[in-house]
């Protein structure tokens, strides 16, 4: 196992791990669709060089850029994995054109055609963010891959300049919906939205890209009552 990827799901084939960018830590997750393809959810630069010594520029890759926001690393992946296709939703493959000139970029139904029964994407009802969720269903649980839509952060910077910004921008301890991401979605249809999505008896595996994973035997519980709380 290379060394910057952590086992989150052997079974599953579902790995994380956390790199560096501007202000933030955030988290990059990999997870083995079949014998042959991969993909990555919101792919940090810094993981790159140990991604490629780890699987080989010819895997078979599908690179999704969460939301409008992360996508950094989404052009130096995709001109590296020479069998990638970069997938998104509508705002941030716009993003992905201006800013970074990939036009050949996948939408989320394109993504959603070739994933199996127990992967699923979810795009975030009328987003600002263009924000794209990832579910892997296991008989059990389900794990549920999401960017800046919840947070569960343990910790704020030691760096005061760090957490000048990260309170700036609203960020609290625990589970969390950040002020820049509540308003930029209809508040009474992300949290119905929500509670479709994680019945209050399943059994919920939390994977946020900013935070530690959350699984208990409420989570899906805890998720709901937060964003009710938040999104009233």
């Amino acid at each position: 196992m290379t060394r910057l990827w952590e086992t989150v799901d052997n079974e599953q084939r579902l790995y994380q791990s956390r790199y560096r960018a501007d202000f933030a830590v955030s988290n990059s997750y990999l997870v083995q669709l079949d014998d042959s393809r991969w993909l990555v959810y919101s792919p940090g630069k810094a993981l790159l060089d140990d991604t490629l010594s780890w699987l080989g520029a010819g895997a078979e890759l599908i690179i999704l850029a969460p939301n409008r926001v992360h996508i950094s690393g989404v052009k130096a992946w995709s001109e590296a994995f020479r069998n990638s296709r970069v997938m998104a939703s509508e705002q941030t493959r716009l993003r992905l054109a201006k800013q970074q000139g990939l036009s050949n970029v996948g939408t989320v139904e394109d993504l959603a055609a070739v994933l199996s029964p127990n992967f699923a994407v979810h795009e975030v009802p009328e987003s600002k963010f263009g924000e794209v969720w990832l579910s892997v269903r296991e008989e059990a649980s389900t794990y549920w891959v999401v960017c800046d839509g919840l947070m569960n952060l343990k910790e704020l910077s030691p760096k005061r300049l760090t957490r000048w910004f990260q309170r700036l921008y609203g960020l609290r301890l625990g589970l969390w919906i950040a002020p820049i991401f509540r308003s930029s979605v209809p508040r009474p249809g992300f949290r119905h939205w929500v509670e479709a999505l994680m019945p209050a008896d399943q059994r919920v595996v939390l994977l946020p890209c900013h935070g530690e994973g959350l699984e208990s035997e409420d989570t899906a519980s805890q998720i709901r009552a937060m964003v009710a709380q938040r999104c009233s």
